[in-house]
């Protein structure tokens, strides 16, 4: 988990905040954004191990933010998206781009969980499930 580079976004600074603080306990190299225009104009030079984006942003959504991230660095960037929606639409439309969706409320535990798994994407293939 030590110098784990991850970009978040989510349009809640306190979410953010509760997140930067979290992993940077993990020993995470944590980058935090409200909007995906910044992000997107810093990917390149942050070039993240994962993505983690909240599905509903203010303007756009966190399939969208992933998708322009991974057309940014022209890397298939391991992606986790946390969602209140539990719709099979939300669902399959990530499962479709290989990014695993989190619900809300969040367990630390599972999601420090899948950064492990996620970070060793490239190595297995495929993207897990959260279920893994």
């Amino acid at each position: 988990m030590a110098n784990l580079i991850v970009v978040c976004i989510d349009n809640d600074e306190t979410i953010l905040d509760g997140m930067q603080t979290l992993m940077d306990r993990w020993g995470c190299d944590v980058h935090v954004f409200s909007q995906s225009k910044p992000l997107l104009k810093a990917i390149k030079d942050i070039s993240p191990d994962i993505i983690l984006a909240d599905y509903h942003l203010d303007q756009e959504n966190g399939l969208d933010v992933v998708c322009s991230a991974r057309e940014q660095t022209h890397v298939d960037l391991p992606a986790i998206l946390i969602t209140a929606d539990r719709s099979a639409a939300v669902r399959n439309a990530a499962e479709a781009l290989e990014i695993t969706v989190m619900n809300k409320p969040l367990k630390p535990a599972a999601l420090r969980a899948l950064f492990g798994r996620l970070a060793n994407k490239n190595a297995k293939g495929k993207a897990p499930t959260a279920a893994e």
